[in-house]
């Protein structure tokens, strides 16, 4: 089955699918939560709804992917999609704890199946009478603005950022830690540099570059290049190290950059 990362349409310019924003916000403090989301993820990809986590919902047009693990962290990681012409439109993902959902999620995750359903229609045409109510004026004007085909992906070409489409959970994984990396960088040469006790300026000074700059680098959405890296680390008299762990088994393998 493929998946398709679904946007809200409020944050459909937003850089990532809701996804991903989730899993970020997540792995934090749920981070086995967040492992377990991946992993249902590639389930639903290799078995499609056959897979023992997948759940369909009553009272809403969504299925849920749902751990087999009974309370903790891992037993609360939920992953909401839809189904359409056999693609798992993958919307968004919570920690519950608790049997039900969240309700708060669930219409979130409820806004993308509405815009694939009217997408069917023609343009300009009525849509069906059931789906009128949840329309909201607001609503009706920005999907206006969509091709069918953008409303129907979730997927919006834009100048500002970088459209993500993952068709497979490792492509889905790969992206998570990516951004995962870049905001994890800007945060610890910010630690470092308060850590030597420099102000903004004065590392600024050292490198030939403006502190507004060095605040840019430190900032969650840098996306900082290696030599730019270790080029910060460098002036803060710190190494950088690379970690190549195996995910099951083996030995680890380091090296200085």
């Amino acid at each position: 089955m493929r998946l398709y990362l679904a946007r809200h349409p409020d944050q459909i310019t937003s850089k990532h699918p809701r996804i991903i924003e989730d899993m970020l916000e997540l792995c934090e403090h749920h981070q086995l939560a967040v492992n377990a989301m991946i992993g249902m993820l590639e389930d639903l990809f290799e078995f499609n709804l056959k897979t023992r986590y997948a759940k369909k919902l009553t009272d809403y047009p969504l299925w849920e992917l749902k751990t087999r693990s009974r309370g903790g962290e891992k037993g609360g990681a939920r992953v909401y999609f839809f189904v359409e012409n056999n693609i798992a439109y993958i919307c968004n993902a919570e920690v519950k704890i608790g049997s039900e959902p969240s309700e708060y999620k669930l219409e979130e995750a409820t806004m993308p199946v509405r815009c694939v359903l009217w997408s069917r229609s023609p343009r300009n045409s009525s849509r069906p009478s059931r789906w009128e109510e949840h329309m909201n004026p607001r609503i009706k004007a920005m999907l206006e603005t969509f091709t069918p085909e953008e409303i129907q992906t979730g997927i919006l070409e834009n100048k500002q950022s970088k459209t993500v489409l993952a068709t497979t959970p490792s492509e889905l994984e790969r992206t998570f830690k990516a951004e995962l990396l870049a905001r994890n960088a800007g945060t610890l040469l910010r630690q470092a540099r308060e850590a030597r006790g420099k102000s903004l300026s004065k590392l600024g000074l050292e490198l030939g570059i403006s502190k507004g700059r060095v605040h840019q680098r430190e900032q969650a959405s840098a996306n900082l290049e290696i030599k730019t890296i270790l080029e910060q680390a460098d002036a803060l008299e710190y190494e950088v190290e690379l970690v190549l762990r195996p995910k099951q088994g083996g030995q680890e393998i380091r090296a200085l950059l």
